[in-house]
């Protein structure tokens, strides 16, 4: 999504759909349509449709390669590959490794999101970063008062 344009190897033509930006709310309702979530990406910091994807139980066939969200994969959300190995036979056992599992039902890539990341479990990393950095008498309440913190407007 958002590649019209980008130079696509001629046999994934029939495979994939390329589509121009959408808008929002046109954009999120696409992850409905999909199995998976694909992401060969290599300069980007983590990407948002990545968590995005895992909150629909989407998971993840990802390069090892990428600048940030690899902390989000594991046996239970996906699989990675290596994108800087030219051997194509590198890459088809990782493929048939994903699909297998994608076919039993092995992943679960919502209900580990939300296990360990999530507005409870992020803002508990957060509050803890938090009293690292800032003294009590710093604050506008009290640390031991609180469960978790999250970003506010």
């Amino acid at each position: 999504m958002g590649r019209i344009g980008c130079v696509m190897p001629p046999n994934c033509h029939n495979l994939m759909e390329l589509t121009d930006f959408m808008e929002y709310s046109t954009f999120i309702k696409q992850y409905n349509r999909c199995k998976f979530i694909f992401l060969p990406n290599f300069s980007d910091a983590s990407p948002r449709c990545l968590t995005e994807a895992m909150s629909f139980n989407l998971p993840v066939l990802m390069n090892s390669n990428i600048l940030g969200g690899w902390q989000y994969l594991s046996d239970e959300t996906g699989e990675f590959f290596n994108a800087d190995d030219t051997n194509i036979n590198a890459f088809e056992p990782i493929l048939d490794k994903f699909l297998k599992k994608l076919k039993n039902n092995e992943y679960h890539a919502r209900d580990w999101f939300i296990a360990n990341y999530g507005k409870y479990n992020s803002g508990k990393r957060l509050k803890e970063f938090v009293r690292g950095v800032f003294k009590d008498n710093e604050l506008n309440f009290k640390m031991d008062e609180v469960e978790y913190l999250k970003p506010g407007i």
